[in-house]
């Protein structure tokens, strides 16, 4: 199967349609699940035709998975091909993750951004989505971070990289329009826990081995019900193990963005 981004832009021009921009997606989705089953004996990407169709419109693309899962790789597939000329009318762009904590060993400063203190974490997302998570599994007087991204600018599409927290009825989740869902492309991304294990053990040890029930919130995860709100859903897999497997789940990336872009050319 030809990957390129030209041959990824033609399937996406297969499968539009007028009216639902969701729906330009659900062919080439077809294809790559397809091509991934046919890869690896595996049926490691699943979509929703039904919820891709009643998204009529994208302005966002919330990159959405549980610690360990591969959001940040996905999003840095993303980075790569952001200014590709063949994606300009999509205007993508990746605001930076704030999160109010002072950095640690090991935290991705081209993802995030940290802020030593609340006052500081507010002033640098100012009118921005903001979100809380819960760091523990404690019910009361667990700690407690603020996750967020400064606002975009107008006409673009954000893609975002959120924890499951981002979702939950407590994350008092502000700096969104009302119509937020309505108009976001959710890509939801797991693996199974002990693959997530051995990944935050490598990028923090000090987790797991100094906070345990912050290490069993992370590795929790939420399948079911995060993927009731999602469209599209990726299983990433042990790149040591399933080498041929590293980079299906960047495939689907860039597949979605290209699909989007056409879909706004053709518009």
């Amino acid at each position: 199967m030809d990957l390129s981004l030209g041959s990824i832009l033609e399937r996406g021009a297969e499968g539009f349609k007028r009216g639902a921009e969701g729906a330009a997606l659900i062919k080439p989705m077809w294809y790559m699940a397809r091509h991934v089953e046919g890869e690896t004996d595996h049926s490691l990407l699943d979509y929703s035709p039904e919820k891709l169709a009643a998204l009529e419109r994208i302005d966002a693309i919330v990159v959405v998975g549980p610690s360990g899962a591969g959001k940040s790789s996905l999003v840095d597939v993303a980075r790569t091909y952001i200014n590709d000329p063949e994606l300009a009318d999509a205007h993508f762009v990746i605001p930076k993750r704030i999160v109010s904590r002072p950095q640690r060993a090991n935290d991705n400063l081209v993802e995030n951004d940290f802020a030593a203190n609340l006052d500081e974490f507010k002033e640098k997302v100012g009118k921005g989505i903001r979100w809380r998570r819960k760091m523990d599994q404690k019910e009361q007087g667990g700690r407690v971070e603020w996750y967020g991204f400064e606002k975009p600018p107008q006409g673009s599409i954000p893609i975002y990289s959120a924890n499951l927290d981002f979702f939950s009825e407590e994350s008092e989740l502000s700096g969104v329009p009302a119509d937020f869902f309505k108009h976001a492309l959710v890509l939801y991304v797991y693996a199974l826990p002990h693959i997530r294990g051995d990944r935050l053990q490598e990028r923090s040890p000090d987790i797991m081995a100094d906070r345990p029930e912050e290490a069993a919130k992370r590795l929790a995860g939420d399948i079911e019900s995060v993927w009731k709100k999602a469209q599209i859903k990726i299983r990433t897999r042990s790149i040591e193990r399933f080498a041929q497997e590293r980079d299906i789940a960047g495939d689907v990336m860039i597949l979605t963005m290209g699909v989007i872009a056409q879909t706004k050319k053709a518009k």
